[in-house]
């Protein structure tokens, strides 16, 4: 077992870390870099791994120590080490005594280890906004800290001595909790709050913070781009700008002073500082996580004093533990606190309206929002506190008129605007960026929502642990604010296709679910058949089965059009359960988006038979059409009913999702010329494959004239149109002084390679 300050001999691939390539993905690049780790290594079986004995090995000690700054890391990382392991110590006291569930779960709570903690633990209490139970923050350290400084004070005579252990209490709970930022943030704010209180200063709290912000940025200046870091100070802000003015203006003056206005005060306390806390990060939780706990401010009611006692109970109870077995006396009380919790987060968790879906927003509104806010902190003031101060507020009165104007506006945009919308509002489609599978979203003017799709990773990949759809499509959906999707399709039951749909369909409320219908024995098709006997349970969802000629009006104007598998082709599998052999890739569901001034065709996996299958259906829908010209008729002239059926289910399309990764089996040049697509996308990533084939590539350049669009360069592509008006955007855009990026230098470039090779082939 490697622990910190451990000295080790790897043989391991070097990568990047995995940075975010779509809308509302967690950026894991950043994240290290912020924590100064800009590579990472992944070694394959225990061989590869060695660990040295320094002490033991001089010749190691000898290498080692020409390395600048060796010894000081490696004193700090035996401090870390050792700090780590006393940390394994003090949960490993309650082995035995708690359940494996409540042992992950105290961990979490007290010391900020979430190795051990359930996920379906996590998610009850991110659901029901009590996820800061599980990290360690403020109100933790003021557990910690304030128990040690209470005892100061009653057993000690010096004033200074409680504040001193206070002080130390606060910095070696912060560094056993792993030094996080929320942690330090608490920890160096008390200790400036401490330290003033010894001194006999004034103790402003705002100074406080500002003060604690300034050093943790001093000493780490990317923590302004750390999540925890500004959800923590956002609170925190927010609790000491929003709290007294709220305070103030549900209690009257007149109400002051008396027993009911105190039993109010204690009751309405902690929900007033949720409450504010919750205004101040609403922006920053819906950019991040596209989620809001209505719950929170009302469950924190039980919640936070059950964790004020289980945090010092269960931090006492380790550190006795280790040598005297007090967790036989405490383990029993805290194993009915976390189960009351557990149950308790865990009901309210299940109900569908426990947590809104508010998406990521604009930064244009987020700063509406925050100046409202303000508008609203200015108005407390006067109305509440400075009545009570013996100010006179003017400011609200001379600006009544103005503020009731701007009232009427903003509710007369909240009521047209759903009405309006579609009139900006443009066609969407975005190809995820989900490795080597695929995604697709759609969205259409009148706010109608399609996925194709939902990538995966096979077990066997070094990354078979990444869930797809929990780690990029179900993001991806929350980010744009999508609570409903109308139509999801599953094209066929591969694994890099189906695995993330689990996700999406257990999170999100879904019309209709459609597939090609044909499960076999294989993996993904178990899979699948096992979600959907879930959902059976849990949803009421329509589930049919895709074949040729079935439509689906999307919005006015917008149809999705089925063209592959044709009708019958489960004749050819067994009857009496799931056939053990089916090709899943050319029974894939190849699908067209039909818009009143361009098409997009949806390939899956299809190979060269299920191609040339449709190339054939192709060939008979002109050949019908060639055959409707009446004896007589003017040249061009058709029959509306045979044109309709060429226009709809054939195959020309101005966007091509290329078939199966643009794998060199389902290269079919014939294909790809009835097509005829402006604009080719690859949906590919890391692969052993050797997905997408130079051929291939080759061959879409040559029909579309510039170089396909692929997700694992260019990153999640959206495509956006307004009538004839077409723009392309790509997550990883390249910047604009790259001339060599530029539409029109790519499109002479293809134009003289052109030239060039028809020179050559002359010659």
């Amino acid at each position: 077992r490697i622990e910190p300050g451990d000295v080790v001999l790897a043989q391991a691939e070097f990568r990047r870390p995995r940075r975010a390539s779509n809308p509302g993905q967690f950026d894991y690049a950043h994240y290290l870099y912020r924590r100064g780790v800009s590579l990472t290594a992944f070694a394959e079986g225990k061989d590869a791994v060695r660990r040295f004995d320094v002490q033991q090995d001089p010749q190691i000690r000898e290498v080692l120590a020409r390395g600048r700054w060796f010894w000081a890391k490696t004193w700090r990382a035996e401090v870390v080490g050792r700090a780590q392991r006393l940390k394994q110590r003090l949960v490993g006291v309650w082995e035995g005594s708690l359940p494996a569930r409540y042992q992950g779960l105290l961990a979490a709570m007290v010391f900020g280890d979430d190795t051990l903690l359930d996920e379906d633990v996590e998610r009850a209490f991110r659901r029901t906004g009590q996820a800061h139970l599980l990290s360690v923050s403020g109100l933790h350290v003021g557990f910690a800290a304030g128990w040690l400084w209470y005892l100061g004070s009653r057993f000690s005579r010096g004033r200074l001595v409680s504040y001193a252990l206070g002080i130390l209490a606060a910095w070696g709970y912060a560094f056993l909790a792993g030094g996080s930022p929320p942690v330090v943030r608490a920890a160096t704010t008390l200790s400036l709050y401490l330290a003033a209180a010894a001194l006999g200063r004034d103790r402003d709290r705002l100074a406080g913070a500002c003060c604690a912000a300034f050093l943790q940025l001093w000493a780490n200046p990317s923590l302004l781009f750390d999540i925890s870091f500004q959800l923590s100070y956002g609170a925190l802000f927010g609790i000491l700008a929003l709290a007294k003015p709220l305070e103030a203006w549900l209690l009257p003056k007149r109400l002051a002073g008396t027993p009911l206005a105190s039993g109010a005060a204690k009751i309405s306390a902690p929900v007033i500082v949720s409450v504010s806390a919750q205004l101040s990060i609403f922006p920053l939780l819906s950019w991040y996580f596209q989620e809001i706990p209505l719950l929170g401010p009302l469950l924190g009611l039980a919640a936070v004093p059950t964790a004020g006692i289980v945090v010092p109970l269960a931090l006492a109870g380790s550190l006795v533990g280790l040598v005297f077995p007090a967790q036989r006396i405490v383990g029993p009380i805290l194993l009915r606190l976390l189960a009351l919790l557990d149950r308790l987060l865990d009901l309210c968790s299940s109900w569908d309206w426990a947590v809104l879906y508010s998406g990521a927003g604009s930064a244009a509104l987020w700063v509406c929002y925050y100046a409202v806010l303000v508008l609203l902190v200015q108005y407390l003031n006067e109305a509440a506190v400075y009545p009570r101060l013996g100010l006179a507020g003017t400011w609200w009165r001379s600006q009544r008129k103005r503020l009731a104007l701007a009232g009427l506006l903003a509710g007369v945009w909240i009521v047209y605007m759903p009405l309006l919308a579609p009139l900006w509002r443009p066609l969407e489609i975005t190809f995820l960026d989900v490795g080597q599978g695929d995604a697709i979203f759609v969205s259409t003017p009148t706010g109608r929502n399609l996925l194709i799709d939902g990538g995966g990773l096979p077990s066997s990949s070094t990354d078979g642990g990444f869930d797809a759809g929990e780690r990029i499509v179900l993001p991806f959906l929350k980010y744009r604010g999508v609570r409903r999707l109308d139509l999801v399709i599953a094209t066929h039951f591969h694994n890099d296709h189906t695995q993330g749909l689990k996700a999406v369909l257990r999170e999100l409320s879904v019309g209709l679910l459609g597939d090609n219908g044909l499960l076999d024995a294989g993996f993904a098709s178990r899979e699948y058949g096992e979600l959907l006997k879930e959902l059976a349970k849990r949803k009421d969802i329509t589930r049919i089965a895709l074949r040729r000629g079935q439509r689906f009006q999307l919005s006015r104007g917008v149809e999705l059009l089925v063209l592959h598998p044709a009708v019958g082709v489960e004749r050819n599998f067994h009857n009496d359960g799931p056939a053990t052999t089916v090709d899943q890739n050319n029974n894939s569901v190849v699908l067209k988006l039909l818009a009143p001034n361009f098409s997009a065709l949806f390939t899956g996996d299809i190979d060269r038979e299920a191609q040339l299958e449709l190339l054939q259906h192709h060939l008979q829908l002109d050949f019908l059409r060639e055959s409707a010209v009446p004896n007589g008729a003017k040249d061009g002239q058709r029959l509306s009913n045979s044109e309709s059926l060429r226009d709809k289910f054939g195959l020309k399309a101005d966007i091509l999702k290329v078939p199966h990764h643009g794998a060199r089996r389902a290269l079919v040049y014939s294909f790809l010329g009835a097509v005829s697509p402006e604009l080719a996308v690859v949906s590919v990533g890391r692969n052993p494959h050797g997905h997408p084939a130079a051929e291939v590539l080759q061959a879409l350049e040559a029909v579309t004239g510039s170089a396909p669009l692929r997700t694992d360069a260019a990153g999640c592509i959206t495509i956006k149109a307004w009538g004839k008006r077409m723009v392309i955007d790509t997550f990883h855009a390249p910047a604009f002084w790259e001339v060599g990026s530029w539409a029109w230098i790519r499109h002479w470039e293809a134009r003289l390679k052109d030239a060039v090779q028809g020179l050559a082939g002359r010659v």
